[in-house]
């Protein structure tokens, strides 16, 4: 079973269908998609991941890393400490 769902797997990402993966990953929780695109390098997945946290920010608001897609890569690093995600306090 788990080698037919690797094949399949590799297929996908072999034809260029990122962003279904990302997409599909999105609906069972955002925190996987936006991990898709820590582990995986690819500009499919990116615009894809941009694209779902601006339109549908709510529903990766408590993802930190989801703060990058919605910012941008292109912050300058004098600005990324302010946009550092903290704790809430108890």
């Amino acid at each position: 079973m788990m080698c037919v769902m690797r094949s399949r797997v590799l297929r996908l990402t072999a034809q260029g269908n990122w962003p279904r993966l990302v997409e599909a990953a999105w609906l069972v929780d955002p925190a996987l998609a936006t991990r898709l695109g820590e582990r995986f390098q690819s500009p499919a997945i990116g615009t894809t991941l941009k694209r779902l946290v601006r339109s549908r920010g709510a529903e990766a608001r408590h993802v930190n890393d989801a703060l990058e897609y919605f910012v941008g890569k292109d912050l300058s690093s004098s600005h990324r400490p302010q946009f550092r995600v903290r704790s809430p306090v108890p």
